[in-house]
């Protein structure tokens, strides 16, 4: 406790709250389940890692939604054009949408963009070897 004799004021010592503290109340909760959990927005392309029968494959799909705040995320996924090369994915003729966990979606951002073909559109990824090395890093840990 300090006093002030002077102006005959007295006060109690304590731990004043931070800025961080007050974000935190301000915050609603949608704010604080985005920040928690949720790291994949909706619509978002991303590379996911698939146990095969063993051997890892990784694959892009289109984030649908988040599934209880980001446990899980509902993915419709995209299919190699030509299954040698992973230059060119396309929607396969029957969709693919799986629930996966955070731990098989890939850090690395996506590069590459759809052709104008309306019929055959197909999306032409652009840097495959980074996500392939990037998956070697993610299945080794």
């Amino acid at each position: 406790m300090l006093t002030d004799d002077d102006n005959n004021c007295t006060a109690t010592i304590a731990n004043l709250p931070t800025n961080q503290d007050g974000v935190k109340v301000l915050a609603t909760d949608e704010d604080k389940q985005d920040d928690v959990t949720k790291k994949y927005k909706e619509n978002e392309i991303r590379a996911v890692v698939w146990n095969e029968n063993g051997k890892y494959s990784w694959y892009l799909g289109y984030v649908l939604k988040a599934i209880d705040n980001g446990e899980k995320y509902q993915i419709d996924h995209l299919v190699r054009v030509d299954q040698t090369s992973e230059k060119s994915w396309q929607y396969p003729g029957k969709e693919d949408i799986q629930m996966v966990l955070p731990e098989q979606i890939l850090e690395i951002e996506i590069e590459g963009e759809w052709t104008t073909e309306e019929r055959n559109r197909k999306f032409l990824l652009k840097n495959m070897k980074e996500i392939s090395f990037d998956m070697k890093k993610h299945v080794s840990l």
